[in-house]
């Protein structure tokens, strides 16, 4: 349920009508990336498997990489509405904590919802917090939450 509700939001197209391809405007994100970093990602049309994030001056672009030019997304960061982090605290089979980080991303037109994360349980998740924080850098509006279920 949690992974369900984390890609829906207010506003979003019907799955159906949600593009595969975003392209932002030519020349707009900058030739190198600043930032590269591969996680498990969901979003609104479902369950995408293990993408590349790529942040660059501008924006970011979210693909499963050169060899798969669809789904992919591209997107200016005043086009970001929020990014958060979520650590799950979870009791695992055995009584002991389960630590789970995510990183979920709300676009603007059209309204996109992303989570990033990944199947294997950690303490703590390097690439979220660096994605966080490099996103903050660009003035997208973040928060951070911990959820104990």
């Amino acid at each position: 349920m949690f992974y369900r509700d984390a890609v829906r939001v207010p506003g979003q197209l019907p799955v159906a009508e949600i593009p595969h391809v975003i392209d932002a405007p030519a020349g707009a994100l900058g030739n190198q990336p600043e930032l590269v970093l591969k996680m498990q990602a969901r979003c609104s049309i479902g369950k995408l498997g293990k993408c590349l994030i790529e942040l660059y001056p501008n924006g970011l672009q979210v693909s499963r990489g050169p060899q798969h030019p669809e789904p992919r997304w591209q997107f200016l960061y005043r086009n970001l509405l929020q990014a958060e982090s979520v650590d799950v605290v979870s009791v695992g089979t055995k009584g002991g904590e389960i630590h789970q980080s995510f990183v979920r991303v709300i676009t603007d037109r059209p309204r996109i919802a992303f989570l990033f994360g990944s199947n294997i349980w950690w303490t703590q998740n390097q690439k979220a917090d660096m994605l966080v924080s490099k996103l903050r850098e660009h003035h997208v509006p973040t928060f951070s939450e911990s959820i104990d279920t």
